[in-house]
This record gives C-alpha cells, sequence and structure tokens, in this order.
C-alpha cells in the first residue's frame, strides 16, 4: 500500500505534499513548521504508522520506533487527539496491532507497559509524559516510575505539538533528546518539534544543538498548489481593536458585546486568559437578566475533568443548523492548539504573539467565510492586567496587532511580516546530572522526592491533581480505591483558587502514604507540584457546568468507576495475592517463558549476549526470596490451607505482613541469593542479574537503606527493631533450600546485610551501591530502566495469567 492511498483510508482525502514527504523520506525531520490548521497531528501520527507497517524500504521499518510518544501542551486536546487515533486505527485495521493510551494521571485504561515489544501510541501532557521520562512521574504511582521511564526513554519517537507553549518543558525535552543519544538507548530514538511558530534556535540546548536547514520542513510551492490548503493559507481573517475597560464590569460588558457580534448559524469564539474570566463570561452569557441569548453556550478550560471534558468535545463536534442559532464557545488557551474548528467571529484577549498566531488558526480556519471577523482586547500593561503572561512577552503583540489594524491576519499574510518571533529565553535548563541522578527513585530521609516541577512546566505553572470521594468523618480507610483517569481535576498548586478552596473551614484533603500503605491528612505548606489529593465531595469545590471552582459549596457528583484498585505501599505485595495458591516453581515457569517471548521479539534490540544471560538468571531467581518465612507466613494470612508443602509464590490470602517486618521486600533476598549462587557468570552479568531481581516491583533499585520510620543499626541495643527492609539485622537470617524452577535449586541462603553499607565488606566484595554505581556507568539510566521494565513487564504478564486463569 502506497501512503497516499493509505492516508485516504484514514483520513478520507489525500495527504498534501509535505505529509507524504514525512512518510515516505528516508529520514524524519526535527523540525515541523507548518501554519495552523495544516494536518500536523495527522502528518506525525500516520507518517510513524505508515513508515512502522507499510514503508518499502525494510531499513526504514526496521529503524522506525515501536513507541510513538504525543506529547501536547494542554490536557483539553489530549482526549480530542486520542479519539482522533481511535478512529485511524479502526478504518486502518490497526485496533489490534497497535495499542493507544493516554497518559493524565490515575490508572490508564490500558496497561501498555505489559507488552514492550508491541507498537503503542501514547498520548498525554507535557507535564505528564516529561515527568516520567524524569523517572518521577505525575499522577503515577511511584513505584510504577522506573519500568515507564525505561519504556519512554527506548524505542521511542517524541512527536512535541505547539512547541510554543511549552514554557520550560521545551528546554527539557530537547534536553531529553541530546541525552538520549549521548547515554545511549535501546532501539533507535527520536524527537520532532511541530508547530506554527517556532524558531529553529528555541531547540539549541546544552546537550541538543538547532536542527539545521535540511532538518526543517516548511510548507514549499508544491504544498500551495494543493487547492485546499491554498484555501487555507489565504483564508482572510480581518482585525479590529476592541476596547473594554479591564474593570468590575468587564466580563458583563463583553458577554453583551459577544451577544451582539455573533451571526445565527456560525460559531463565535471568545478567548480569554484566565480560568476565572473564562468562567465569569461563561456565565454572564447564561444570566437572562444581563444578556437575551438563543445559541447555544459552551465553556472549555483546562479545569475539567475527563469526562466533562468529553461531553464539550461532543458539543463542538456536532454540525450547526445553517439556519439556526449557532454556538457561541468561551475558551481560555486550552483551546489554541489542536482544536479543529472554525469560528465566523473570533474575539480575544492580547497575549503573546505565538498564541495569538494559535488563536487566529481558529477564525475562518478553512477559508469557507468570504472573511472573519478578529477581534483583540488589550487588557492593560500591569501583571494583574496580563496574567498569566509577564507584561514584556505581551508588548510585541500589542505592536504589531495595531499594526493590522484594519487588515488581514492570515496564514499568507503573517508571513508577509517576516520574521518577528522573539529568541527563546529558557529560564530552566535540566544538565545531565541532573538527569542521572534522578535515576535513582530511594526518597530521602523525609520520605520526599526531589520535585522536578520547574522542569516540565512554566514557572507559574506548577499544577496538583484533586479527585473527590464520599469520606466518612473519621477519614477515608485504606481500602479507599486509588483514583482514576476520568475524576482526575488539574489545579494550580500556587494559584489563589486553590488557596481559596483550602481557607474554607472543615474544608479537608488527603494524599496517599506510600511508605505507610494508607491515607493521610495533608495541609498546604506539605503539598507539592504533581501530587495527586483526594478532597470530600460533600465539601463542594467543581461544578460539571463550570470547572474547578472554589466557591461552589454544593456537593461534587462522583464518577462512577468500573473497576477498584487499591493503592500500594511499600510494604504491600499485590502481586502476590491472588484468587488461588500457586508454587514457586510454577510462577517462575510462567515468568520465564514470558521474558523469552519478549526477549524474542526483541531481538533486533540487543546485541549483547551479557545484558540476554543477566535478564534470563534475573527471571529464574526473581522470588527466591519468597522462601523466606516470613513472607510464607504472610501468604497464609487469611488464606485457606495450601494444597502442598512446597513453597508457595501466590496465596488467596489478604497480603498483610507482620508489623515487625515493617516495608520487607523478599527481592532483596533474591538479589543476595543470586550473589551467593549463581556461578559460571562474568562478574557483570551476576550483578546485573541480582540488581534486575531485586527491582522488579520498583521499590528495592540503587540504594539499600532503612526508610522514614524505621530503626537501623547493627548492634545487639534493640534487636527486636533493628531491621532493614524487614530483615533483622542482629542476628543473620537465612533462606532455606528452595526449588526455584525445574532443575534449578538452590541452597540455604545466609542474608548477610554488609553489602548495604558503603565502601568494600570484610572479604574485599563490593557494596550494593558500588555495584549498582558500576551498572549505571556501564548501562546508561536509560538502558539499565528499560531492562528493569522487561522482567517487570514478564512477571506481571505471569501474574496475571495466573490471576484470569
Amino acid at each position: 500500500m502506497d501512503y497516499a492511498a493509505f492516508f485516504t483510508s484514514a483520513t478520507g482525502h489525500e495527504p498534501y505534499p509535505f505529509q507524504a514527504k514525512v512518510a515516505e523520506t528516508h529520514g524524519l525531520p526535527s523540525l515541523l513548521r507548518i501554519p495552523t490548521g495544516s494536518g500536523k497531528t495527522e502528518t506525525a501520527i500516520l507518517g510513524w504508522l505508515y513508515r512502522y507497517f507499510h514503508h518499502p524500504e525494510p531499513a526504514v521499518r526496521a529503524t522506525t520506533p515501536r513507541r510513538l510518544v504525543y506529547c501536547l501542551p494542554m490536557r483539553t486536546l489530549v482526549e480530542q487527539t486520542a479519539a482522533r487515533v481511535e478512529g485511524w486505527r479502526k478504518r486502518l485495521d490497526k485496533a489490534d496491532d497497535v495499542c493507544a493510551v493516554i497518559l493524565m494521571g490515575g490508572e490508564p485504561r490500558e496497561q501498555w507497559y505489559l507488552h514492550p515489544e508491541k507498537p503503542c501510541i501514547i498520548i498525554g501532557t507535557q507535564d505528564m509524559l516529561l515527568s516520567r521520562a524524569l523517572n518521577r512521574g505525575y499522577g503515577s504511582n511511584l513505584f510504577m516510575w522506573p519500568i515507564e521511564y525505561g519504556l519512554l526513554n527506548n524505542d521511542c519517537l517524541w512527536v512535541m505539538d505547539e512547541v510554543q507553549l511549552m514554557a520550560n518543558g521545551l528546554p527539557t525535552s530537547t534536553q531529553l533528546a541530546g541525552l538520549r543519544h549521548k547515554l545511549t538507548t535501546f532501539g533507535s530514538t527520536h524527537s520532532m518539534w511541530m508547530s506554527a511558530t517556532v524558531k529553529p534556535s528555541w531547540l539549541d540546548t546544552i546537550d541538543h544543538r538547532a536542527p539545521p536547514a535540511s532538518q526543517v520542513l516548511d510548507l514549499e510551492p508544491g504544498d500551495l498548489r494543493n487547492p485546499e490548503l491554498a484555501k487555507r493559507h489565504s483564508a482572510r481573517k480581518m482585525v479590529s481593536e476592541l476596547s473594554i475597560e479591564n474593570g468590575r464590569n468587564y466580563a458583563r460588558r463583553l458577554a453583551e458585546f459577544i451577544v451582539d457580534k455573533h451571526e445565527r448559524g456560525t460559531l463565535t469564539l471568545a478567548i480569554v486568559n484566565t480560568v476565572e474570566r473564562s468562567q465569569e463570561i461563561y456565565k454572564a452569557l447564561n444570566n437572562p437578566r444581563w444578556v437575551s441569548l438563543e445559541a447555544e453556550t459552551v465553556l472549555i478550560h483546562s479545569r475539567f475533568r475527563a469526562q466533562e471534558r468529553e461531553e464539550q468535545r461532543e458539543r463542538l463536534s456536532q454540525e450547526m443548523d445553517a439556519k439556526g442559532s449557532g454556538r457561541i464557545v468561551v475558551a481560555t488557551q486550552a483551546i489554541e492548539a489542536g482544536v479543529d474548528i472554525s469560528a465566523r467571529t473570533l474575539i480575544t484577549e492580547l497575549a503573546p504573539w505565538p498564541s495569538l498566531v494559535q488563536r487566529f488558526g481558529r477564525c475562518n480556519r478553512k477559508g469557507e467565510y468570504k472573511k472573519g471577523d478578529l477581534f483583540w482586547i488589550d487588557t492593560g500593561t500591569r501583571p494583574q492586567d496580563t496574567t498569566p503572561y509577564d507584561p514584556a512577552e505581551v508588548e510585541p503583540a500589542r505592536q504589531l496587532m495595531k499594526s493590522l489594524k484594519g487588515k488581514s491576519a492570515g496564514p499568507s499574510d503573517i508571513e508577509e511580516l517576516g520574521d518577528v518571533m522573539e529568541d527563546a529565553d529558557h529560564l530552566t535548563v535540566i544538565r545531565k546530572r541532573d538527569v542521572v541522578g534522578l535515576f535513582d527513585t530511594t526518597p530521602d530521609l523525609s520520605g520526599s522526592y526531589l520535585d522536578v516541577s520547574q522542569y516540565v512546566r512554566g514557572t507559574d505553572e506548577r499544577d496538583i491533581s484533586v479527585f473527590w470521594r464520599h469520606i466518612p468523618e473519621e477519614g477515608p480507610g485504606e481500602d479507599e480505591p486509588k483514583p482514576v483517569h476520568s475524576e482526575l481535576v488539574s489545579v494550580p498548586r500556587f494559584g489563589k483558587s486553590f488557596l481559596d478552596y483550602l481557607k474554607e473551614e472543615g474544608r479537608r484533603v488527603w494524599r496517599w502514604d506510600f511508605l505507610d500503605g494508607r491515607w493521610i491528612r495533608v495541609f498546604l505548606r506539605e503539598i507539592h507540584p504533581g501530587m495527586t489529593l483526594m478532597l470530600d465531595a460533600a465539601q463542594g469545590g467543581y461544578s460539571v457546568q463550570t470547572g474547578w471552582d472554589p466557591s461552589n459549596e454544593e456537593a461534587v457528583a462522583i464518577v462512577v468507576m468500573d473497576k477498584k484498585e487499591q493503592e500500594e505501599g511499600q510494604s504491600s505485595d499485590p502481586l502476590s495475592t491472588q484468587k488461588r495458591w500457586t508454587t514457586l516453581p510454577d510462577h517462575t515457569r510462567r515468568v520465564v517463558s514470558e521474558v523469552e517471548k519478549i526477549l524474542k521479539d526483541l531481538s533486533g534490540l540487543f546485541v549483547d549476549q551479557d545484558t540476554l544471560e543477566a535478564v534470563r538468571v534475573a527471571a529464574r531467581y526473581h522470588d527466591a526470596g519468597k522462601a523466606h518465612p516470613a513472607f510464607q507466613e504472610m501468604l497464609r494470612k487469611g488464606a485457606t490451607a495450601p494444597p502442598s508443602k512446597d513453597v508457595m509464590a501466590k496465596s488467596p490470602g489478604n497480603g498483610r505482613m507482620d508489623p515487625s517486618r515493617r516495608h520487607f521486600r523478599h527481592e532483596l533476598g533474591s538479589a543476595i541469593a543470586i550473589l551467593e549462587h549463581v556461578n559460571g557468570v562474568g562478574e557483570t552479568v551476576r550483578d546485573l542479574a541480582a540488581y534486575l531481581a531485586a527491582s522488579h516491583h520498583g521499590k528495592v533499585r540503587i540504594g539499600i537503606r532503612s526508610l522514614p520510620g524505621q530503626r537501623r543499626g547493627f548492634s545487639d541495643s534493640n534487636p527486636d527493631t533493628d531491621y532493614l527492609l524487614g530483615y533483622r539485622l542482629s542476628t543473620l537470617e537465612t533462606l532455606p533450600a528452595v526449588e526455584l524452577d525445574e532443575g534449578l535449586r538452590i541452597d540455604k541462603t545466609t542474608l548477610d546485610l554488609s553489602l548495604s553499607q558503603i565502601g568494600l565488606a570484610e572479604d574485599g566484595q563490593p557494596s550494593w551501591l558500588e555495584r549498582s554505581l558500576d551498572l549505571l556507568e556501564w548501562l546508561g539510566p536509560f538502558r539499565l530502566a528499560y531492562l528493569e521494565a522487561v522482567l517487570r513487564a514478564a512477571d506481571m504478564r505471569a501474574s496475571k495469567e495466573e490471576q484470569e486463569n
């Protein structure tokens, strides 16, 4: 199938020349600089699909990454993009061949991480995706951080859409692109940035050079010979300034102007710069005492739950009756990028020039009107007038808009203005040492982790995610299910609205404590960007009509969940509690089988036999630590008697460990068993196998040390409380001899935890930290995490099979 036929099957129309170029040529551009409304999303996603499955050159298919990571600056765009992808998958008959998943906090609908060998399209906002690429996944279970980190930094094509809106996320994306090449990855990786308003110099950072002209794709004369694209390119959008004082009655006066300029049977779009202002204007439009309006009204901003965003998307996609009353949409910057609507009339507040150009793209988008009307409002020059932008950011745009009075601001008209883009001022740039340092996911002594918000969003855009539940007076119980994507709302941590919510008497907030395995009350000073917080539905704070609204005191309607899953804690082991008993040898055989399937399908990625051997050894030994008497006792709690006296790996018990074994991790015992019993391989292979076994739940990785609330020491002073990750320190414990797999039985293992200390042991053996750092130096952070992901995927797949069958 050639690309024209492929593209037409997906979209119903032929590709533009630039779209075919991306799909058919040998290499991919680094920068796609194409006017708004020209089909950048189709270019990237359908181009990747064609290159992976149908490109006529085997070398291109072989080097096309398995995963496409589509990074968007606004959460309102994610569901819309995902819906388009779903349509393309079905029309191309690829639904079973390619997974598609949304990453926006909460448990994803599809467990994409179980299949590192399969192609997948991963769509999310920049804070969710970049935080995961930095091993600090926002809205994600922290024990999942390493597996997502490994999969999102290897064998991936990253596409950054509408980069003019990315703020600090832009230099982070370029740094990660450069460091993937410098620190090496498994499989090919490439990054592509897309925008109508971007300069190549914006992509120039310490470890990533700006792309040369040969790597920048612009529209060419041949593209404009296409009638449809030419019509969009020459669309007329006539500019007028609207004088409304930014004061007390601003929302009402703007609502009156919107109604006055709205034409029946058409779309009128009003874009303002803050959520609060959009809500005020929407309320004014729906207040019959102030305006008389027949047209449908829709409010779009980033502070809605997914299910309300889906309803808004459906309303926007509905065709209007040309003879009807029409539709009025009030929106924030959330509508600037990727939303395929065309307004007859556009009213916008002054914003930085790149943002204005994106807004213009929503007016007379297809050139279907003889002209579109474009009104702009100068809200003032003070910081409070231009928020969330700095006054200096909007001043150049003010001068340009004044120069366009009575003129058109269509794509061809903007091109005639020449190079009016400002150079990017990257305020925060992540460095190589920071990226490597983030590989370690061990919490500090307070139980906290390094905050990466400065690298994934703008300076003032540091969000938290909130959701609502029915909470009893004593607070939520341990069994309160973890949140799902559809109930989360993103809220600015440092914004006035969140402070307004908390200052209301009686309003309480909880977070999940991963170390203690319970929901705990949290206060403002303890809240940091990226956290996920539970709010009491009875205390309000949200409206299905207007979204996040601290002034709303009515009870919030909670989202009904299809399935309920418990949160995971440091001491819990959810994969070990199943519907039935499973012996250790049976489980090991399944994991080994799944590992072999994955390695076979990924055979083109691995050229080093040592890594393959280490993964195989780790698979056979990964649960040796479950032979520990404390773990076997835990499996038997709340369960029927096991069917045999064999060592068990899974049980139908309640999975609660003896409190004296707080934070017990069987994986540490498995790692020590590998170091003690595995012979016939090199030291590096053995150390890598031990590391992979230790890390296969994401809880024991580069460091072995006591966690907050846990006493540690090598003395007899208090032998009942001196534990390290649940193992007694005052006396040496042992694992009993155990059969791990058919033909593999190991003798008793002495659990010598001296390797947790820094420096060489008395016998000259390196510490666990030294071994781990050597592996990090050998493989680099991205490849080492990818090997973790492979073993963990095999283990989870085996456990899922045992649960389902």
